[in-house]
């Protein structure tokens, strides 16, 4: 998974303003588990069709990916 993760920070940023989508039995697009709540990310492309809802664990994952290699990826106001 942490090939997948790697794959996705290379490929994605946060949004400006964190969105996160609540509604029952979400698909994450990462880890292909039902969840309660999504996160939103934006593709590099700023191609919004290409934008990835994903969990809060793989989005954590993520994260820590964008702040050890890729920190311009991520938003200021979310540290």
């Amino acid at each position: 998974m942490t090939e997948k993760y790697n794959e996705i920070a290379n490929n994605y940023h946060e949004r400006d303003i964190c969105a996160s989508i609540c509604m029952s039995n979400q698909i994450c697009k990462c880890c292909n588990n039902k969840v309660l709540t999504t996160y939103s990310i934006e593709h590099d492309s700023l191609d919004f069709s290409k934008d990835l809802n994903i969990c809060f664990d793989c989005y954590y994952e993520i994260l820590k990916v964008w702040k050890e290699k890729k920190p311009g990826k991520i938003y200021p106001g979310s540290l």
